[in-house]
């Protein structure tokens, strides 16, 4: 097995490497730590780390709640994102990474919430 590391700093210095193939590799990695992590997301460890709130203040039904932390989750991960792309001393890679998988599996649930409701509603009585 080649050692990524190796491999990586050996491109570097032969000058084969582009940043376009850097972005894309990071990209790709990024989507896979996301999707590794929705296996382990639990909502009520998780999110009030993620968003300082529990799911329970968030709303009354359980679709108005998954709105609001679908937006809080949006709005945090903006922010962690500005902060990266700043170069600020704040700025964790893993908190970022936690946001995403939050927000995929966050509005995953919200899809099918929404879906089950037009369900319900379009069945006759």
């Amino acid at each position: 097995m080649v050692d990524a590391q190796c491999l990586y700093d050996t491109q570097i210095l032969d000058g084969t490497e582009r940043p376009q193939g850097r972005q894309r590799r990071a990209a790709s990695e990024l989507a896979r730590q996301v999707k590794a992590g929705a296996d382990t997301y639990h909502r009520d460890n998780d999110l009030p780390r993620l968003i300082h709130r529990l799911p329970g203040e968030l709303g009354k039904n359980e679709t108005e709640r998954a709105h609001a932390i679908v937006a809080r989750l949006k709005c945090a991960l903006r922010a962690e994102r500005r902060k990266g792309r700043a170069g600020h001393w704040s700025y964790d890679l893993n908190r970022h990474i936690a946001l995403k998988t939050a927000l995929k599996v966050e509005s995953d649930d919200l899809a099918r919430l929404c879906k089950a409701r037009t369900l319900k509603r379009k069945t006759p009585a």
